[in-house]
């Protein structure tokens, strides 16, 4: 039964690629995605490279970067400024103190400040600074997060997929039309990418077996130490007179 659900995605996923490559508005001949991580800990660096390979000439394109960042991490707003020269960043809302059970999946934007003038080719390589939440103890000592490689995204002011080429309008999705207002939205094709890749990363937990444990000793130590306090604090006579 497993195998057959397994053919089964494998089939599906091979008929979505080859509707998306029907679009041949630009007969796309390489692109790719790839991604990996740098660093350890729970600040690292996500490592971006990205190919886009046409016959037919890019002409006054726009790049944008969709990322679907996992609830397990986050984007520090403040300072991922400071990392990308070359790029809008879109504002996105992240609560870097919460920890991963209370926070969500969030949609992130990144845009080329230099787009595609006139090229069949548009090639690039960027690190974007994330973050690892705390996630909260457990038995297995450790938690898994989730990193995909971001969804690749066009649009030309020559050419209007979304009313002169039936085959792309299945592949048009709503977008920010910039990063500087994520508010307005636009069509942008969804550019069909050759590689697949998902990162998963180790966060080391707290053992849930022990929280039993260290909460009693916590316990046990304050109200000793409370005990202490008091005692020590009584005058001596009192002390005096209850000792007699």
């Amino acid at each position: 039964m497993f195998h057959i659900l397994l053919f089964a995605m494998v089939l599906m996923k091979q008929i979505c690629s080859m509707r998306v490559t029907s679009c041949t508005l630009f007969d796309f001949k390489n692109t790719a995605v790839d991604i990996k991580m740098l660093g350890a800990g729970l600040h690292r660096r996500l490592l971006i490279n990205s190919t886009i390979t046409s016959t037919k000439r890019l002409v006054d394109c726009q790049i944008l970067y969709k990322f679907l960042i996992p609830s397990g991490a986050y984007i520090n707003m403040d300072s991922v400024h400071s990392f990308l020269h070359k790029h809008n960043v879109a504002k996105a809302k992240f609560d870097i103190e919460a920890p991963e059970e209370k926070s969500e999946e969030t949609d992130f934007y990144l845009c080329p400040i230099h787009g595609i003038r006139r090229s069949f080719i548009f090639a690039e390589s960027f690190q974007l600074p994330v973050h690892l939440r705390y996630h909260k103890p457990s038995r297995l000592h450790e938690a898994t997060v989730l990193f995909r490689a971001p969804s690749l995204l066009l649009r030309c002011g020559t050419h209007d997929v979304s009313v002169t080429n039936e085959e792309c309008k299945l592949h048009i999705v709503k977008a920010p039309c910039d990063c500087s207002i994520v508010e307005r939205k636009c069509d942008w094709l969804q550019i069909p990418t050759s590689t697949n890749v998902t990162l998963r990363l180790s966060v080391p937990t707290g053992n849930i077996e022990v929280r039993l444990v260290v909460i009693t000793v916590t316990l046990l130590s304050v109200l000793l130490s409370l005990s202490i306090i008091i005692f020590s604090s009584l005058p001596a006579a009192v002390i005096k007179d209850k000792r007699e």
